[in-house]
């Protein structure tokens, strides 16, 4: 499994991509589906619970961010998560400031 992260001057993007079997392109639109799953074959034994993907799309959807989902079968999927940049007004200037991170400290 390879984790990326990466940037340009309007977006952010998290990448997560592995060499496993790959997704069948008919799935691949049903993904963030709440208890999808593509191989119909999985038991709650083998692991999850078809919400990852759900939950995932509900967060990047909230900060108006987009899903996308590439895959070949018998090589490997990647899921990229891509968040827009967007400046804030500071409250007392009307010139845009940068984004606070998530590191950052805000005095509200």
């Amino acid at each position: 499994m390879l984790v990326a992260t990466y940037a340009n001057d309007q977006q952010v993007f998290i990448s997560v991509s592995d060499s496993g079997c790959g997704i069948e392109e008919k799935n691949i639109a049903h993904l963030t589906e709440p208890f999808y799953r593509a191989d119909t074959s999985r038991q709650r034994r083998t692991g999850g619970f078809g919400i990852g993907l759900y939950l995932i799309k509900a967060i990047v959807d909230a900060h108006h961010g987009t899903l996308q989902v590439d895959s070949l079968l018998n090589v490997g999927t990647t899921v990229t998560l891509a968040f827009p940049i967007k400046p804030r007004v500071d409250k007392g200037n009307s010139e845009a400031v940068p984004e606070a991170g998530p590191t950052d400290d805000i005095d509200d």
